[in-house]
């Protein structure tokens, strides 16, 4: 039998003297517990880094983008699949939503800028860019030319009128916001009025317009009207009455701007014309509210345009799309039809008024390139689809927009995208008081329309002068 020293280490377990971890520990050299203690260490580590990764909020290897995405009017409904969709096609972007009230939203967003805790991206309105410019960061950051030109392309002149400007300094053109729908006014008529006067048609032209009103017209012996052949005419009492003026100055040839766009210029007479385009809409408006016009046919102390119409004391409206769910809430049964707004007669050129919204990227913003990505992802044809199919809005894109024509509510609001316009008002929210102002004094002297009119211009071009120029 072989003998036992005690200086030699074991390699064999003796039965009966089995050590605890401590002793066998202890017992090893000193190069072997120092590999045992550094190994132990690293597999500690990794358990530790390895639970906080995988713990709720603690996930450490993965560091969020929050995008805060601010909007009026639509619901989540609106945009959650194209969010779930974006965020799963970016793991490391979350975005999150919220719908603003719109009569708070301007204060809220130039707050919320100021104080750091604004949104990322924003909707603006398609008149706003004169006072939002400043606070937005252009598309052509965080895109090449060639690209931006390309999405442009892809939309209607008014897109590129209304949210792009060229830097003086570099000739580049700047791109501020896209829309994802483009609304233009349309008109309401009700279709049973309309049979019981055998009136086949919707009116193409404002001359048939004017003769239908005076057919659909329903006025009591005391001369007092109980069904008005359109509601329009006045200011206070006639929804968007501001661009139904517009619209009509735009098609008579009124030179809404100067050529630099830092100006209102709709009093100047026409080119080699004494005629004043813009007096002669606001005289045609009016003339619908005035008792003194063959026109007349809207009480303008009246109820408002749009419950008149739901009440069917108003024959024809001029309205936008959205306004179809507001008269159903309103009035479920009701049988209306909708058509293109009348034109000029003389007019070869089509022209309608666009309201819409545009979405840009605060330049406040810590993820300007992300959230242009992510506004870039909804403007895709695919993804616009899914937005416009849950809000039944009419599309902005060309290419939608054309493929809406069949259907019989938004065909008539997709045939007017292509040749919709707008006008460059400074600051929308204060030139609107001005315009319905020069619309109630020239119902009061219609005498006074002229200088309505020329102090309307010159109260406005006050605000455009402190934009631009200050």
């Amino acid at each position: 039998m072989a003998s036992y020293s005690p200086n030699t280490p074991s390699l064999v377990e003796i039965p009966g003297e089995r050590k605890n971890p401590i002793e066998w520990f202890r017992s090893l050299q000193p190069h072997q517990r120092n590999r045992l203690v550094l190994f132990g260490t690293g597999v500690i580590v990794l358990l530790v880094l390895g639970l906080l990764f995988w713990l709720p909020g603690n996930r450490v290897s993965q560091q969020q983008t929050i995008i805060e995405f601010w909007d009026v009017f639509d619901d989540y409904n609106a945009y959650g699949e194209l969010i779930n969709k974006y965020q799963s096609q970016n793991p490391g972007v979350t975005i999150r939503y919220a719908k603003k009230e719109f009569e708070t939203y301007r204060n809220e967003v130039l707050n919320g800028l100021a104080s750091g805790s604004g949104p990322d991206v924003y909707a603006i309105h398609n008149t706003w860019l004169p006072v939002e410019q400043s606070r937005l960061a252009a598309m052509n950051d965080a895109y090449q030319p060639q690209h931006v030109a390309e999405v442009i392309a892809t939309y209607p002149d008014v897109v590129r009128f209304d949210f792009v400007r060229e830097d003086p300094r570099s000739g580049v053109h700047n791109v501020y916001a896209i829309p994802l729908s483009i609304d233009t006014l349309g008109l309401y008529y009700h279709t049973g009025y309309f049979n019981s006067a055998n009136i086949l048609e919707a009116p193409a032209t404002w001359d048939e317009f004017v003769a239908d009103v005076k057919t659909l017209r329903r006025v009591n012996a005391n001369g007092e009207v109980q069904v008005a052949g359109v509601a329009m005419g006045s200011a206070g009492n006639v929804n968007r009455a501001t661009d139904i003026l517009s619209l009509l100055m735009l098609q008579g040839g009124t030179r809404m701007n100067n050529p630099e766009r830092d100006e209102v210029t709709f009093h100047f007479t026409a080119s080699n014309s004494p005629a004043v385009p813009g007096l002669d809409a606001l005289m045609f408006y009016t003339s619908f509210s005035d008792p003194s016009s063959e026109n007349y046919t809207w009480d303008r102390n009246g109820i408002y345009s749009i419950d008149a119409f739901a009440e069917g004391r108003a024959a024809m409206m001029v309205n936008y799309s959205f306004q179809r769910a507001t008269i159903r809430s309103k009035a479920p049964n009701l049988q209306f039809a909708i058509a293109p707004i009348p034109q000029p007669a003389s007019q070869f050129e089509r022209i309608n008024y666009a309201n819409y919204w545009g979405l840009g990227v605060a330049k406040a913003s810590e993820h300007t390139d992300e959230a242009w990505k992510f506004i870039n992802f909804l403007q895709q044809e695919e993804n616009a689809r899914v937005y416009l199919a849950r809000t039944g809005r009419p599309a902005a894109l060309r290419a939608l927009a054309n493929s809406q024509l069949g259907d019989e509510e938004l065909g008539p609001f997709a045939s007017q995208v292509l040749t919709a316009k707008s006008w460059v008002q400074g600051d929308a929210r204060e030139a609107e008081p001005i315009m319905q102002e020069m619309i109630s004094a020239t119902l009061v002297d219609r005498s006074r329309a002229r200088a309505e009119l020329v102090r309307a211009v010159n109260r406005i071009n006050v605000i455009m002068d402190k934009l631009f120029n200050s």
